[in-house]
């Protein structure tokens, strides 16, 4: 059986290479995009030869993700045994 001799896997060159484009992809919009975006925004920009969850898988593994929208923050917890003000 054959050693590795060193030499980088094709698919950790090709997900490198795809890293950047992602990385390009994403610079022009506050890097608010997700998944579904920076795949489409690759799609406009001719790179044909990369599916969702190969964007996805890369994106997740760099630590990358878009804007979450739509959630509410709280700053505070409410006590629940302290009295409540009246009306």
């Amino acid at each position: 059986m054959p050693t590795n001799c060193g030499t980088p896997a094709t698919r950790s060159v090709r997900d490198a290479a795809l890293l950047e484009q992602i990385k390009h992809a994403r610079r022009g919009f506050r890097r608010g995009y997700g998944i579904r975006k920076v795949w489409k925004q690759l799609k406009r920009d001719g790179v044909t030869d990369v599916g969702r969850e190969r964007a996805g898988r890369v994106m997740r593994s760099n630590g990358l993700h878009g804007t979450r929208r739509g959630r509410q923050h709280f700053t505070t917890t409410p006590d629940s045994a302290a009295e409540q003000a009246k009306d």
